[in-house]
């Protein structure tokens, strides 16, 4: 694993170069690729706006699922304050940056606008991209690591901040950027053909939040936060799912309208 590397005489972390170059690529691919009615000059200012509103969105998120740890050391914090500031430095939630650059994609439009979901459909195969990209910087850092596992191609994290040193785990970061990159494939393809707006951005939200709501049984942080044998981000796959569909059904109740009553 590396977590840092040396260039131009700085100490550079891994993680942090690899979450920016997947925002990038992701960006490139949603706007190079697309091809409907928005111009691609106001998709990439859209997309703008959603980088700045994923990293608001994930910090925020890690804000609130650390609560509970900033409540439980907030004497320590007292005493020595420096602890704050490194605590909240240290950490992003993919579901609220997720939450984050969508509403920032929205935001855009509507200020200037543009239809939202159709920039939204434009922009999000780029979006399993960037994270996958991402979850390799998690694997750099040894961030969101896996269950303890002895089995076939475990890892042993040995100079991480953030995993146990030393014990094998399962490489659920590794897992996570494999199933990612095949819904990028899926998602771009499902996209290649005409589709009713929100209709590709709702089929990466299903796609998404069902596998996110599996693989979090192979993840051993307990930085997530826990409830009812789930973890937060259970719980926020499971109502992601649902609004998901939810919002796929008001859409082909509303075309089913609309064909009514031209009938």
């Amino acid at each position: 694993m590396l977590p840092y590397i040396s260039l131009l005489g700085r100490r550079l972390p891994v993680y942090g170069l690899l979450a920016i170059a997947g925002v990038g690529i992701g960006i490139a691919a949603g706007v190079l690729t697309y091809r409907g009615r928005v111009k691609r000059s106001d998709l990439f200012y859209a997309a703008c706006y959603g980088a700045i509103g994923l990293l608001v969105g994930a910090k925020h998120l890690f804000l609130i699922v650390s609560i509970p740890d900033i409540w439980s050391i907030r004497h320590d914090i007292i005493r020595e304050p420096r602890l704050l500031p490194a605590l909240i430095y240290n950490g992003f939630v993919f579901y609220g940056g997720l939450a984050g650059a969508i509403s920032g994609i929205i935001i855009y439009c509507r200020k200037f606008g543009i239809p939202e979901l159709e920039a939204l459909d434009g922009l999000t195969p780029g979006m399993p991209l960037a994270a996958a990209i991402g979850r390799l910087g998690c694997f750099a850092a040894g961030c969101c690591y896996g269950i303890e596992y002895r089995g076939a191609h475990s890892v042993v994290f040995t100079v991480s901040e953030h995993a146990p040193n030393g014990v094998p785990l399962f490489p659920v970061q590794l897992l996570e950027t494999g199933i990612l990159l095949i819904l990028f494939a899926a998602v771009f393809l499902f996209s290649r053909k005409e589709r009713k707006p929100g209709r590709v951005t709702g089929f990466f939200l299903i796609l998404y939040c069902s596998a996110r709501f599996f693989t979090e049984f192979l993840r051993g942080d307990e930085q997530r936060g826990i409830a009812l044998g789930l973890s937060t981000s259970q719980w926020i796959s499971a109502a992601g799912l649902a609004a998901a569909l939810a919002f796929l059904l008001r859409l082909r109740k509303k075309k089913a309208q609309k064909r009514d009553a031209e009938v």
